[in-house]
């Protein structure tokens, strides 16, 4: 597949930016719930384990307001 981006002055630019920093913003999403995950996994303190599951709850509601699965981003 072929995409071409053709933009002309500033909003483009800005849209340009916008589109070329998907992937990282994807890459930072799939951070932040790896290190949910291995707090959530590894630690043996009760409070952080319930903070660290609302959080991933909370964290996967959002992504599915907005329709973003990340395993279909980073696979």
């Amino acid at each position: 597949m072929k995409i071409v981006m053709e933009y002309d002055g500033d909003t483009e630019t800005q849209e340009a930016r916008r589109a070329f920093q998907a992937l990282d913003l994807a890459l930072c999403l799939w951070d932040i719930e790896q290190e949910l995950r291995r707090r959530y996994k590894w630690s043996e303190d009760g409070a952080e384990i319930k903070i660290m599951e609302e959080l991933r709850d909370k964290f996967y509601e959002i992504l599915g307001d907005h329709n973003i699965a990340l395993d279909n981003l980073i696979s």
